[in-house]
């Protein structure tokens, strides 16, 4: 059985992307210049992001590269899973 086989009927479903044409092929077909097409099909901003934004990604990934300090949680997590704290490395 393939995998694809396996999913749900509901998600078999679901129609395959099918990609916009590239901006080159876009402009020989229209004859327009590829820098005077704004490709928005993509969900692309030619503006870049927002100020506003950028703030926000860059004050969520602040500390994003060090492990979370798990300590306060190690003896709900040992509890649950039958063991002690002593178990939770």
């Amino acid at each position: 059985m393939s995998i694809a086989a396996r999913a749900p009927a509901t998600i078999r479903a679901i129609s395959p992307y099918v990609p916009s044409k590239p901006i080159t092929e876009l402009a020989r077909e229209m004859g327009l210049a590829v820098e005077s097409i704004v490709k928005l099909a993509s969900n692309e901003n030619p503006l870049g992001m927002s100020p506003k934004a950028r703030a926000a990604v860059e004050c969520a990934n602040a500390g994003i590269e060090r492990y979370p300090e798990i300590r306060p949680d190690r003896r709900a997590i040992g509890a649950a899973g039958g063991g002690g704290r002593g178990q939770i490395v």
